[in-house]
């Protein structure tokens, strides 16, 4: 039982981190081409290409936010890989 619980704190923690990256990247769409998504409220962001850092602004601020999203679903990949050992545990 307690680790259904565990892996179940596991995939809510991961789903967090990636829903929490994805205003950041709004925002970083938003500032690197403001003509574009400026003034958009209801669209898509390409959380991707934000990540690989393809049509993103190279000021500081831009880069800094462009790192917290990476970082951020990086660390949601990883809390979902970590959820794969853990189920040759449980049986």
């Amino acid at each position: 039982m307690s680790f259904y619980v565990f892996s179940g704190v596991i995939a809510f923690a991961a789903l967090a981190l990636f829903i929490s990256a994805i205003p950041l990247s709004y925002r970083v769409e938003a500032r690197s081409n403001p003509a574009r998504y400026g003034n958009r409220r209801f669209g898509y962001t390409n959380i991707w290409f934000v990540m690989a850092n393809i049509g993103v602004a190279r000021d500081a601020e831009t880069q800094g936010l462009r790192r917290t999203v990476t970082w951020r679903v990086l660390a949601a990949i990883c809390l979902t890989l970590l959820l794969w050992p853990l189920r040759m545990v449980a049986g």
